[in-house]
């Protein structure tokens, strides 16, 4: 008899905790209002939990070890990034010769004034600029 009066007692506490956190909800939710911003309150506030990332392994002949710090995974990324992404071994003989040559000499470089820079672009779109 005492454990059916504890039930029936337990659930109605439960019952009437229900129902106040409903109206509680319900009055937060109805306050709410999108014009002071206090709708965005809660978004904000809210914390995501940290996102996880799991260990990676190094991909060799055969498997290596893994990589479970950040600082491992980052040597581990940086090693493959450089035997990914590897230089051309062969390079053109005349686009080497060209880039041997000194360009930025004097000799190379035409100066030009302000009035032929004006001419130059009046003459191509057809105004005339003075």
């Amino acid at each position: 008899m005492d454990k059916t009066l504890f039930n029936r007692l337990t659930n109605r506490l439960k019952k009437t905790l229900k129902e106040a956190q409903n109206t509680s909800f319900y009055e937060y939710m109805s306050g709410l209002n999108r014009y002071d911003n206090s709708i965005w309150r809660p978004i904000k506030t809210s914390s995501k939990p940290p996102q996880e990332y799991p260990p990676i392994r190094k991909q060799s002949p055969t498997p290596g070890p893994w990589a479970r710090s950040n600082q491992e995974k980052a040597d581990l990324f940086a090693e493959h990034l450089a035997d990914v992404f590897t230089p051309n071994a062969t390079i053109d003989q005349e686009i080497s010769d060209f880039l041997a040559n000194n360009l930025a000499t004097e000799e190379n470089i035409r100066l030009l004034t302000l009035k032929q820079i004006k001419k130059e672009i009046s003459s191509l779109s057809g105004n005339h600029l003075e």
